[in-house]
């Protein structure tokens, strides 16, 4: 996670070891990121994932079906923060 001048001020990383399909495994890495941010106490979060139709689902742009439980989660975790903003990036840009 950055401040809002850019530095990095918390890095963790996580192995998880299931199998499970590009689009779920973008999906369980939002909401842990988001879990990660309810657990800090972060009031203000922005998001990005290359991750496009898992971002557009977030947003409620999209549905996926397969993804459609750890969204939900995702909602109940984005009430708990103030303000959050999930964004797309390309994967170029995911650094």
């Amino acid at each position: 996670m950055k401040n809002h001048e850019g530095t990095v001020v918390y890095s963790e990383c996580k192995l998880d070891t299931v199998e499970v399909d590009p689009c779920m495994a973008e999906a369980l890495g939002v909401r842990w990121a988001l879990c990660a941010g309810v657990n800090l106490g972060i009031q203000w979060l922005k998001l990005y994932s290359d991750a496009l139709n898992v971002v557009d689902y977030v947003n409620m742009c999209a549905l996926v079906a397969a993804i459609d439980p750890v969204i939900s989660d995702c909602w109940n975790l984005i009430e708990q923060i103030p303000f959050v903003m999930v964004n797309h990036v390309s994967r170029e840009l995911n650094t």
